[in-house]
């Protein structure tokens, strides 16, 4: 599914595209983050197989809420059949893991992760928090886990045809402040997109032939072979 839009199969314009890269790099980080905080926890409570536990919780934090908790009762086992601890070490590991594993889930995915979204994401993926998060919930009640994964690249994409296209001021520069929780949104997207616009033709203009009866030597260097 990740690579579906990586090699991007279906014909959708650069930005968008973009746009869905870009969130697969910030959500990867993130992933990497839980994982690793949570090997971290798990080499404490003297898990012997936190390696293992380290894939699996990468992998299935791809999937909002639903892998991070998958991948915790995964753990529980680990921690309760360990035979080489007593069982109130075991209960107490058990304890720890939850406590801990609760908090590492909730800075990760509820602070880390939405402010990633808003401050990385570039110019189209630039939405305010809470409105992450009420999209996010939105997509799962109306997709289900699937939309919890394309919520924020979804919005993304509607908010570059929103500005892409020729929509009056008095429509556009409301959504952009409700969607970017900020008075000066509309015009940090118009200077956005002045500054795209002045660097495409730069990058697209042909390079104009030359005369050759034009060229002149450097003056100082005629004597030069």
């Amino acid at each position: 599914y990740l690579f579906f839009w990586i090699f991007e199969p279906l014909p959708i314009s650069g930005p968008v595209a973009q746009v869905f890269k870009s969130y697969l790099l910030l959500k990867t980080c993130v992933c990497l983050l839980f994982a690793g905080l949570m090997s971290v926890l798990l080499i404490g409570l003297q898990c012997k197989i936190w390696s293992l536990f380290f894939v699996l919780t990468f992998l299935l934090n791809y999937i909002p809420e639903i892998g991070a908790m998958a991948s915790a009762l995964l753990m529980v086992p680990a921690i309760m059949f360990d035979g080489h601890l007593s069982m109130e070490t075991r209960l107490a590991n058990l304890v720890w893991l939850v406590i801990m594993g609760t908090a590492f889930k909730i800075f990760t995915g509820n602070v880390v992760e939405v402010q990633m979204y808003a401050t990385q994401g570039g110019q189209f993926m630039r939405m305010h928090p809470v409105i992450i998060m009420a999209l996010i919930m939105l997509f799962d009640a109306l997709f289900g886990v699937t939309g919890m994964f394309l919520a924020v690249p979804t919005m993304a994409a509607v908010k570059y045809y929103l500005v892409s296209t020729d929509m009056p001021g008095n429509i556009l520069h409301p959504l952009l402040i409700f969607i970017e929780g900020d008075e000066t949104g509309p015009h940090k997207n118009h200077v956005d997109q002045k500054r795209i616009t002045d660097v495409s033709p730069q990058e697209n203009a042909p390079l104009m032939p030359v005369d050759a009866s034009a060229v002149e030597m450097a003056p100082g260097r005629g004597n030069e072979p």
